[in-house]
């Protein structure tokens, strides 16, 4: 710029004194600026940090009611003690304040672990809850001073994405300091290999085993082969079990050359590498159907498993059973077993005493078509109650499947049950049927859900398939599913929570709903000795909490099938959509009786009876009375869905479709030869159960109708 611009005095190199005085004041407030922002970053480095957080949390730290969540770690790295009362814990930039900590005090070098679960708890330091979760695809996450302004540690914009059983948080070796130099950003982040709630942060994670691959795909096979297993990681080792015990770095043979596979093999594997995530185990189970049944071919306990071993030397049935693997679905279950003792070869749910106080993590592979690829997925393996406690290769065995965190999959993806049922699941069941048909009464068992399900109403599905665990073949067996989340919002199409109960009583939501029902029917039942219209008011009243038409639908087709399971605790299940306008149906439980000879109407004083409690309450009121038989007239007509002639044709349709599988089942459990008793007993079912059945519930319901008139 050219100083013909400037004032004279300026243009000839003279500073005037005001401009002198000027910048010595932005001297000294520069001086003093620098002085605070000093003591701002002393005293920020000082203070509490976030130290550790897991997002993904599968196999390590539980809360105080059993669960493994999230949580958060907070380290005191100064000399003194740190109240925290009023301090904050958000996900949400724009809510400093989201969770605040109650009275509590961070000790020097202290360290503090608050459960991020989302069940906002406060009353315990020792058992603190944010009332919000981590994010495991990474998010905003900042420790907030108690003015609710100042951000004294954050993870911007966000933590990265992260792994299961890892851990994310400030580099070990910053806790071999006495005095740390925080910088409160990434340069002071790393991934951590071992999670170490409450203790100082070790073993930064260096990375992550590639998984391992295998040469051949798991499922079934008719030529030896030689499987190799691979990783691409440098310098990885693959260690592998062949007896259905998990590897790990120190079990396991370890992977040297190709495997030679020439019968049925169950085979583990996994990647190690020291300072590295280890790849997750993947389970291939290899079936030669062929070789399978054969007459000395053994299970895990080297016991013959074939009932019928003499019938395997018939080359013609050998291959009807070859064939009859592939006609359905099968399911091959993986688990630890014993390895010595009395009892090997028994697999144990838990530990080695048999209990089912908690699941037992498994491997599971579906093979639906034999032209599908097998889906594996790792689960919980849980006991249905009233099965066998120990899955005992000389005993068929119920269970369930569980998909948690902790075993591998939160959902199980699949198209098991069709266009309108769920397309996931969190909770399935295995049947193993009852009485001296088994399979039967798995069939009994499909029959009232198939009925209700060409009614239209909500009903949980189920599928057969072959049973195989650690490669021993245990027959047919019905997979289905449970009254949990993605079936209940299939069923009901509703999106939102729900209330089940059980005989056991609140499964999920709560029962204040459910009581209203049960007082009620209570009242209905009382209203009986009144004038018509009160009865008509008190079955209005109960209609708000239950679908009237439904519910005598699913005893209609309970009393036809003589379903003695219903008072059972397995024996069902009440759910409704927690709306305002949500009323409880009826579901069947786990239980997979044989068609019975139970009382026809049976009344039940016992609340935990369910909907025999409520159906002995209401056939008292007389408009419940002319409902119900006008429902059974309607479906059990000569052309309504559960006349005799449409109930039999609907049970041989179930029962037929298992004949080309239904030879092998015979020959692990009683007999080829069985297979007259089976159509004897299936053409009993088709052609004289329902006709007599309908014969004895007519006498009765004839009773009804001249008590509702």
């Amino acid at each position: 710029m050219s100083g013909d611009y400037l004032p004279a005095e300026t243009a000839q190199g003279k500073i005037p004194g005001w401009l002198f005085i000027a910048g010595f004041g932005f001297l000294i407030a520069g001086f003093l600026f620098w002085q605070v922002e000093k003591s701002r970053g002393q005293r920020e480095r000082m203070s509490p940090v976030i130290s550790e957080i897991q997002a993904r949390n599968a196999t390590g730290l539980k809360d105080e009611d059993g669960d493994t969540a999230d949580w958060i770690e907070l380290w005191n790295p100064t000399g003194e003690p740190v109240d925290l009362t009023g301090w904050s814990l958000t996900d949400d930039f724009r809510r400093p304040q989201k969770w605040r900590f109650p009275s509590a005090t961070l000790e020097p070098g202290g360290f503090l672990v608050v459960h991020a679960t989302g069940k906002d708890r406060t009353n315990f330091i020792s058992s603190l809850h944010t009332n919000f979760r981590l994010s495991p695809a990474g998010e905003y996450l900042a420790l907030i001073a108690p003015d609710g302004t100042r951000v004294v540690h954050e993870f911007l914009p966000k933590y990265p994405p992260q792994e299961w059983d890892t851990s994310f948080g400030v580099l070990p070796e910053t806790f071999q300091v006495d005095r740390p130099r925080l910088h409160r950003d990434s340069r002071d982040l790393t991934f951590l290999l071992t999670p170490t709630p409450g203790q100082p942060n070790r073993n930064e994670l260096l990375g992550i085993v590639a998984d391992t691959q295998f040469s051949h795909r798991r499922g079934f096979h008719r030529e030896p082969f030689e499987l190799e297993i691979t990783t691409k990681t440098y310098n990885a080792q693959i260690r592998y079990t062949l007896d259905g015990s998990e590897p790990s770095e120190d079990e396991g043979s370890v992977y040297q050359a190709p495997i030679s596979v020439d019968r049925t093999t169950t085979l583990r594997a996994a990647a190690f590498r020291p300072g590295f995530k280890p790849s997750n185990i993947d389970t291939h189970t290899y079936l030669f159907p062929e070789k399978l049944v054969h007459p000395i071919a053994g299970g895990i306990s080297g016991s013959p498993h074939w009932r019928d071993p003499v019938a395997l030397t018939n080359a013609e049935i050998r291959q009807q059973i070859v064939g009859g693997l592939l006609a359905i679905p099968n399911l091959s279950m993986v688990v630890p077993a014993e390895r010595s003792g009395p009892t090997s070869g028994r697999f144990y749910p838990t530990s080695l005493n048999g209990t089912w106080d908690e699941a037992q993590r498994v491997s599971m592979e579906l093979l639906i078509s034999a032209s599908a690829d097998y889906l594996q997925f790792g689960a919980g393996l849980r006991q249905v109650e009233g099965s066998s406690t120990l899955l005992d290769h000389t005993e068929r065995s119920g269970f369930r499947l569980l998909f948690r965190n902790e075993f591998g999959e939160t959902e199980f993806k699949h198209q098991l049950f069709g266009p309108g049922g769920a397309k996931t699941s969190r909770d399935l069941v295995v049947k193993a049927g009852s009485g001296t048909m088994p399979l039967l009464s798995l069939v009994d068992d499909q029959w009232r859900r198939e009925s209700l399900l060409e009614l239209g109403h909500p009903v949980t599905r189920g599928r057969f398939v072959h049973l195989f665990i650690n490669g021993d073949y245990r027959g047919i067996h019905l997979l289905g599913e449970r009254p949990t989340g993605p079936f209940l919002s299939a069923a009901f199409k509703h999106a939102g929570e729900f209330d089940v109960i059980t005989a056991d009583g609140l499964a999920t939501g709560d029962a204040v709903v459910w009581e209203q029902l049960l007082a009620a029917a209570s009242a209905a039942s009382a209203a009986a000795v009144a004038a018509a219209p009160i009865g008509n008011v008190t079955l209005n009243q109960v209609g708000q909490f239950l679908d009237l038409d439904v519910f005598a639908d699913f005893m209609i087709v309970n009393l036809l099938a003589g379903s003695w399971d219903l008072p059972s605790p397995v024996g069902w299940y009440a759910a409704r959509p927690r709306t305002t306008a949500g009323r409880f149906a009826f579901l069947n439980g786990d239980f997979a009786p044989a068609f019975g000879s139970s009382d026809l109407l049976p009344r039940s004083a016992d609340p935990r009876a369910g909907p025999l409690h409520l159906f002995g309450l209401l056939r008292k009121n007389g408009e419940f009375r002319k409902l119900f038989i006008q429902r059974a007239e309607v479906l059990l007509s000569e052309d309504g869905p559960l006349s005799p002639s449409a109930s039999g044709r609907r049970y041989r349709r179930l029962a037929t479709a298992l004949d080309d599988a239904l030879v092998a089942d015979l020959a692990r459990w009683s007999d080829v030869r069985a297979d007259v008793a089976w159509e004897n007993a299936v053409t009993d079912r088709d052609k004289s159960y329902f006709s007599s059945r309908l014969e004895q519930i007519g006498r009765q319901l004839r009773e009804e109708i001249s008590l509702a008139r």
